[in-house]
């Protein structure tokens, strides 16, 4: 990203908020804050007080990239029709809660190597927050980059692969046949036995093979910043290494901040 047109990095999650920007004086080049919230207020609420509160926030900056973590729906490109969106999206979302707020706004990002939309709800009054201070605001689900990772991923070696990122108690699994989505899909997740039970259940429902096929599982940092966390890591990938062969775990450059969230980082090195 351009240090001398820079781009600030809104990543909303369900009940978090956080912040970055390309900084050649930080590590890895990228400036990281996240911001506490006050439990006691609503998320816009929050962002509208760390607008007065954050150093990065109070950076002279115009634009602003919001990445947005909230149920998704994926449209083949060649099928989707905007005036539809939102119905189909609610439709697929019946009864689905929203980010502990009532208004919300159906919003659309194209990802054009993966020949698909991604239709997923924003908070109205965050939305009129963020455009209150950038003059240019854009919009994806927190999940386009990883796919775009793991999409030009898939293209190495012969062996099929099903890939998960777990984030925020959430295990989110993909993969891809033919150049374009074959599966994808969110659980949530609570403890490492939930995890591996999602992720052979989709194995076993796409046919993969145990002794060739690979799963590629990625952990955001949250997931092992502690020592109980760590040992459900380790826990989690024995018990999927005693039903499938190839169990990965990519990692990013050695140049990233190393407490970036996995879906920050890798935004930063496309």
């Amino acid at each position: 990203m351009n240090q001398y047109n820079p781009t600030i990095i809104i990543r909303i999650g369900q009940n978090a908020l956080s912040f970055a920007v390309a900084d050649p004086s930080k590590e890895g080049g990228i400036a990281f804050e996240p911001y506490v919230l006050r439990s006691n207020m609503s998320l816009s609420a929050n962002l509208r007080e760390a607008f007065q509160k954050s150093p990065l926030l109070g950076r002279d900056i115009e634009q602003a990239q919001v990445i947005v973590d909230a149920p998704v729906l994926l449209v083949p490109s060649g099928e989707f029709d905007e005036k539809q969106a939102e119905t189909l999206y609610q439709h697929t979302f019946a009864g689905e809660k929203t980010m502990g707020v009532e208004q919300t706004r159906i919003v659309h990002s194209e990802l054009e190597k993966l020949n698909a939309v991604a239709i997923f709800k924003m908070n109205s009054d965050l939305r009129l927050v963020i455009g209150d201070h950038f003059t240019e605001v854009r919009y994806q689900h927190l999940m386009q980059a990883v796919w775009n990772h793991f999409y030009a991923q898939n293209f190495t070696g012969t062996q099929r692969k099903l890939f998960a990122y777990l984030h925020d108690k959430r295990l989110e699994i993909f993969c891809f046949d033919m150049g374009r989505f074959r599966f994808s899909n969110a659980y949530e997740v609570s403890n490492s036995r939930d995890a591996v039970y999602f992720l052979l259940a989709v194995w076993k429902q796409l046919g993969f093979d145990a002794l060739n096929d690979e799963i590629h599982l990625v952990f955001d940092t949250e997931t092992v910043a502690t020592a109980d966390a760590q040992n459900d890591r380790d826990t989690l990938m024995e018990t999927l290494r005693r039903y499938v062969k190839n169990v990965h775990t990519p990692e990013t450059s050695e140049t990233s901040a190393s407490n970036l969230p996995f879906d920050l980082k890798i935004l930063f090195e496309d």
